[in-house]
């Protein structure tokens, strides 16, 4: 069974995905000058693209797989949280406060992200490295439905979707963005220029709820101190914890800007019987 880049390795496959995002239109303009790609309709991190096509042709799912799929900022730290507790729940007691996993390392340790692997192994096939992770894995991933691995869309595994407010998750994105941005990157987006670039869909992609609240998942070392590596970048785990609050985007957003956006997601939306207006 190939999970990995085969006898090529992965650096080849990374290579070959590497040539083809250096053709591909890039964004004039994009929230903190992040760097993005557009394949297929969808706007990518520059960085992320190869491994994320190269976990597309490659990665072979297992039934009992249970993969996370959200859009950036949309409470993907706490899902993560949330489902590694109740998976593992007979294992790790959520009212352990001394030796449960997520009170020594973040969300991001317990559950990667499965383009992560794969860019953090471009040296060697991931294959090896996901094939001795225990059933039932947990994953993630930021990747439209078009972009999911073939085994994925066609298996029994479990695909846990999570979707937030979008005007939430503009504003959440932008604290974000902002503090992972290189020192000396620059001035930070203005928030108007940076709602027009998310309108325009120029985006990259009991004690259980006591143990991953946010207060608590905030107040753990490994995710106040600790670090988290990015595409050749790194930052501290806290910029993953800002509010967790809903109705943010009132201190941000003017009522115009909160129809606008509402607009938008209603027409996407059209005929799935879906709704995210309910928060006026």
């Amino acid at each position: 069974m190939a999970t990995g880049g085969g006898e090529d390795g992965c650096t080849n496959i990374l290579s070959k995905y590497d040539a083809l995002a250096s053709s591909l239109p890039s964004s004039e303009k994009a929230i903190g000058d992040l760097r993005l790609r557009k394949y297929e309709g969808f706007w990518y991190l520059e960085h992320l693209l190869a491994p994320t096509l190269a976990m597309r042709d490659t990665f072979v799912v297992r039934p009992t797989d249970i993969i996370l799929a959200t859009t950036p900022k949309s409470g993907t730290t706490w899902l993560k949280a949330l489902v590694f507790c109740v998976l593992h729940r007979g294992r790790h007691a959520p009212a352990d406060e001394r030796h449960h996993p997520l009170l020594s390392s973040s969300p991001h340790d317990a559950v990667p992200f499965l383009h992560s692997i794969y860019e953090n192994h471009v040296s060697a096939p991931p294959g090896p490295l996901l094939e001795e992770m225990p059933s039932p894995r947990i994953l993630a991933v930021h990747t439209p439905f078009t972009a999911l691995p073939a085994s994925v869309r066609e298996s029994a595994c479990r695909v846990v979707y999570l979707c937030r407010d979008p005007k939430d998750v503009l504003v959440s994105l932008y604290h974000y963005v902002d503090k992972i941005r290189p020192e000396g990157s620059g001035t930070m987006t203005p928030f108007a220029e940076a709602f027009d670039l998310f309108c325009d869909g120029v985006v990259a992609f009991g004690p259980i709820v006591a143990l991953c609240s946010m207060d608590k998942m905030r107040s753990v070392q490994a995710n106040r101190d600790g670090t988290h590596e990015n595409g050749g970048s790194c930052f501290k785990n806290s910029a993953f914890f800002r509010k967790g609050e809903v109705g943010d985007w009132k201190a941000h957003m003017t009522p115009e800007m909160a129809r606008r956006l509402d607009a938008i997601v209603e027409e996407k939306l059209r005929g799935s019987g879906l709704s995210m207006i309910g928060n006026p």
